[in-house]
């Protein structure tokens, strides 16, 4: 290993750190995989980075440096869209903020990129309408207009260890109101907290390196996770950390937090998550579950799900009555809850489960690897590192 070259060295610590699995060899699928079941694909213009449902609303952040909000719209709609034609152009050209100007970082660590940077209504338009038309079917039952997306803002390209241009990665992102708190690669790799509200992004420099994941706290605190690790309270008008934590020497796995209770659902590379009052800013408990690493966690109210590399213990559910754990012969890299269900995915493919913990579906993937999983309405959606989404209808 020490006669690597030291920028493949960096590069294979930054992608590791961004938590995606991805097949041996790949930069992303150029193609879609065949994918069992999926009512609706929803081709991207570059690879999935992260996949969120924020209130309600899926967002997907891509290593290309856009940001995009995913829509599912109704039977209704979509039959007199499929009819008229419309692909909701007109609909996501209002909303559309595409930022094509770079943002110089100032002396205290912050930048502003102002609404000058804001491309005029008809080149959004004419954006929005060619980006909508990328929804594939693969399922008989296409209706046009099914799924569209909108475009909330698009970083400027990055430099790498070259001095040549990258995408600014967007590999974590949060939502409070109408304001976005994301994670991004900016020149050199170097992970920058960027915040989006009023039509400006705001630009920070990192307080450390490693940061992998962000939370809103309140409108002027983010929670940032660190890849060792540490919880960071930042606060956004001074630039500093108001607090910080460490809750352990093993690294950062998957993380979730419920802002309704102020639980942070942390877990590790031990195979340990802990459970953090994000209020009264200190650890209520921890729960040894998996006897490895941890990829990815999953809260909603008194139930909770984690997804590890564990041979034999390999998924973990319980519902507040019980504890259950599933043996997905595989690595677990994503898991979901919604209100009725939850899903993890498993070597081929992803299981469905109902509130009691019973398996209810099982939908097959044909070798594709998912890394993101969420819930949202009749719909289960996951990503892997490549330019699709899929849509499994549930009922």
């Amino acid at each position: 290993m020490k006669f690597l070259p030291p920028l493949l060295l960096c590069a294979c610590f930054i992608y590791a750190g961004n938590g995606v699995a991805a097949p041996s060899g790949a930069v992303g699928i150029d193609a879609p995989a065949k994918i069992k079941h999926a009512r609706f694909i929803l081709e991207l213009d570059a690879n999935v980075a992260v996949l969120k449902n924020l209130d309600g609303e899926i967002y997907a952040g891509l290593d290309n440096g856009k940001l995009y909000k995913i829509t599912i719209n109704s039977a209704e709609n979509s039959a007199r869209n499929s009819a008229t034609g419309q692909n909701f152009a007109d609909q996501n050209s209002d909303a559309a903020q595409n930022f094509n100007a770079k943002a110089s970082v100032n002396s205290t660590g912050n930048s502003t990129a102002n609404s000058a940077a804001v491309n005029s209504l008809a080149n959004s338009a004419k954006q929005n309408s060619a980006e909508n038309s990328t929804t594939l079917n693969s399922a008989s039952n296409f209706a046009s207009g099914a799924i569209s997306k909108t475009l909330i803002f698009a970083l400027p390209s990055s430099k790498n260890y070259l001095d040549e241009p990258m995408g600014a990665t967007i590999f974590d992102v949060d939502k409070l109101g109408e304001k976005y708190a994301f994670l991004y690669n900016g020149d050199a790799f170097e992970k920058m907290l960027g915040i989006f509200a009023g039509g400006k992004i705001t630009h920070y420099k990192l307080p450390m390196t490693g940061i992998k994941n962000v939370y809103f706290y309140d409108e002027n605190t983010v929670i940032l996770l660190g890849l060792g690790s540490e919880i960071l309270y930042f606060d956004l008008p001074s630039g500093k950390v108001s607090f910080e934590q460490k809750l352990t020497i093993a690294s950062l796995g998957g993380s979730a937090y419920d802002r309704a209770s102020g639980t942070l659902l942390i877990s590790c590379e031990g195979g340990i998550v802990f459970y953090f009052d994000a209020k009264a800013k200190k650890l209520m408990s921890q729960k040894s579950l998996h006897k490895d690493g941890i990829y990815s966690v999953a809260l909603l109210g008194d139930r909770m799900m984690s997804g590890s590399n564990d041979k034999e213990r390999s998924c973990y559910y319980e519902n507040g009555d019980f504890a259950k754990f599933y043996n997905a012969r595989f690595a677990v890299f994503a898991v979901a809850l919604s209100p009725e269900l939850g899903a993890f995915t498993v070597g081929n493919g992803v299981r469905v489960i109902d509130k009691a913990g019973e398996i209810v579906r099982s939908i097959e993937l044909d070798n594709d690897i998912i890394n993101y999983l969420l819930f949202e309405g009749d719909y289960l959606v996951g990503s892997g590192y490549n330019r699709y989404i899929y849509f499994w209808e549930l009922k």
